[in-house]
């Protein structure tokens, strides 16, 4: 947008922000107070004051919010501590450490929201977490995956990373090398150390996929 432009919101756009962001509010309030087994459809219906059809107008199902309210929670996260993708980015030495960096910053949003919502939404049963399924009605793109698909394209465009090397495919399997790290660590009752196992395997595969610079 051009610094002269203004943009001007129309009424229904208007409500509609209103309306999302009450049943986001909502969902952090549910959650809070009774935890994620009180938290259906009908119980966020009930508290935000809306009908199920008003809900499944902005949200596909209840995981589609979830996982709306953690990449919302996730973007909130960052700025509250001071910073954005850019930032980090900024201060990583290459491609690889800014991948790196920005996953690190998840795991630990993921650690301050809490095992206790983490392992209830990173199960099998939540197919917003199938990746592979093109016909998937309830496929989401989160920002992380968006900005770390912007970042290997960059490396790529670059020369930093193997021109047999497909950059869609290196993206899901750092979502799939992450996924299994906060799988593992549910498993573990918050035991295992995220960070160190993301650093390590991140590590040893994008060392795999990229160039070497004497090459």
């Amino acid at each position: 947008m051009k610094k002269h432009e203004i943009s001007i919101k129309t009424a229904r756009q208007i409500k509609s922000e209103a309306t999302v962001n009450k049943i986001i509010n909502v969902t952090e309030k549910m959650l809070k107070k009774y935890g994620m087994e009180a938290l259906t459809v009908s119980n966020i219906c009930k508290e935000a004051d809306i009908s199920n059809g008003t809900f499944f107008h902005y949200f596909k199902s209840k995981n589609y919010l979830l996982a709306y309210f953690l990449n919302d929670g996730f973007h909130n996260y960052l700025q509250t501590n001071g910073k954005n993708f850019n930032t980090i980015c900024s201060m990583s030495k290459d491609f690889r450490e800014s991948i790196i960096n920005i996953y690190l910053e998840y795991i630990n949003y993921c650690e301050y929201i809490g095992i206790d919502f983490i392992s209830q939404y990173y199960i099998p049963q939540n197919s917003i977490l199938n990746r592979y399924n093109e016909n998937n009605d309830e496929y989401f793109t989160d920002i992380v995956s968006m900005y770390i698909l912007e970042k290997l394209n960059e490396a790529y465009a670059n020369g930093l990373i193997k021109a047999v090397c497909d950059i869609d495919e290196i993206e899901k399997d750092l979502c799939i090398i992450i996924k299994g790290i906060i799988f593992d660590w549910c498993l573990s009752q918050g035991k295992n150390n995220m960070k160190l196992k993301t650093k390590q395997l991140l590590s040893v595969y994008l060392d795999a996929v990229s160039v070497r610079p004497d090459h």
